[in-house]
């Protein structure tokens, strides 16, 4: 079996993985975001022998087409820009952005890919996430995004403002300074944040009803296999509308999901054209499950950080071998010994130093 890996500088996923295939002698090949162009390079060939796509990292040359079993778009990764002059940064950032669309789309068109490159896109959208588990029946909270100022208010004052929290369409993240970072988590709308209608109409965002929950639920779905995990927040206050606020203080605990709701989480990702999603659930005193958001490719592994009873480095690399079709099924993997092994090691160094990244992810 051979896997190409698309990831980041640091990301102990990518490189926990592949240390475990690895063992079993499969390999793995890694298309690191954030070296482009400094240290990895492209190339796509159309001749009449045929087409050609060749990854250069570093001295290593790849070919991406024919012996690419699976393709694990784990993270993409942000060009590296800061050789490029100002004057010509979006020139250069529009070409490179319709190459590697270009590129990857048609890239290994054998390989089983998780996820599809174009299914991935348009996953991300909260629009998309929704339409398609109101239309499988998953239960959701009255949503509006908009940046319309009247439709806002509008749904504001009709449900009560109390009950309204805000979320962004995407994650935004600050340098914090020294090795702190700022992120953007729900909060509770105020008055004053309505009586600015401009600055409601300059960027769009997510007005949802609060649920009143009894539960927070993590749901992994991996191919035709679901694991959730219960988030308990140390804060219980703090973290009333959003666990990530006080998530230094939580506790993480296996949870035993109804058939019904693997059924309907396997729907919902299956109907965004994924085989792998991280989905985001409440479960309401009204003893309904409330669908609140996917991430297509959502981190994993600190479930497991948490909680080590639940496997999800053993059952993603399962994941992996079922998908190729492998007849061997890896057992006994444990992250805590993964993570301390010197393959594991040398494979974060190696990602980190080619995309001049240090941080995990």
């Amino acid at each position: 079996m051979n896997v190409l890996i698309q990831t980041i500088g640091g990301d102990i996923h990518a490189a926990a993985v592949a240390a475990v295939l690895k063992r079993y002698d499969v390999e793995v090949v890694f298309s690191v975001g954030d070296a482009s162009p400094v240290d990895q390079v492209y190339s796509f060939a159309a001749e009449e022998s045929g087409e050609t796509r060749l990854l250069r990292l570093h001295d290593q040359l790849h070919v991406i087409d024919n012996h690419i079993d699976i393709v694990w778009c784990r993270r993409r990764g942000r060009l590296d820009t800061s050789f490029i002059h100002p004057d010509d940064l979006a020139f250069a950032s529009r070409e490179f952005r319709a190459f590697f669309d270009g590129f990857w789309e048609g890239a290994a068109r054998d390989a089983i890919w998780i996820n599809p490159w174009q299914s991935r896109k348009l996953a991300d959208t909260k629009i998309k996430q929704l339409s398609v588990a109101r239309a499988i029946g998953f239960p959701i909270s009255p949503t509006l995004i908009s940046n319309d100022p009247e439709k806002i208010v509008e749904f504001v004052s009709r449900h009560g403002i109390e009950k309204i929290i805000f979320k962004t369409i995407f994650p935004a993240v600050w340098d914090g300074g020294g090795d702190s970072v700022m992120v953007t988590n729900a909060t509770a709308i105020t008055e004053d944040l309505l009586e600015a209608p401009d600055d409601l109409r300059r960027c769009p965002g997510i007005y949802q009803v609060l649920v009143d929950k009894v539960a927070e639920l993590r749901i992994t779905v991996m191919g035709d296999r679901v694991y959730c995990a219960e988030i308990i927040a140390g804060n219980a206050r703090r973290a009333a509308v959003d666990w990530r606020v006080a998530q230094h203080e939580m506790q993480v605990l296996p949870f035993d999901l109804l058939p019904e709701i693997c059924e309907l989480c396997r729907r919902l990702v299956s109907g965004l054209g994924l085989t792998f999603g991280c989905l985001d659930v409440l479960l309401g005193k009204d003893g309904q499950f409330y669908f609140l958001e996917v991430n297509e490719m959502g981190q994993f592994l600190w479930i497991e950080d948490c909680c080590p009873e639940l496997c999800y480095l053993e059952a993603f690399v399962q994941f992996l071998f079922r998908a190729a079709g492998s007849g061997t099924v890896p057992t006994g993997i444990a992250l805590s010994e993964v993570r301390r092994s010197r393959e594991c090691g040398e494979l974060i160094r190696m990602i980190s130093e080619t995309s001049g990244r240090k941080t995990a992810s």
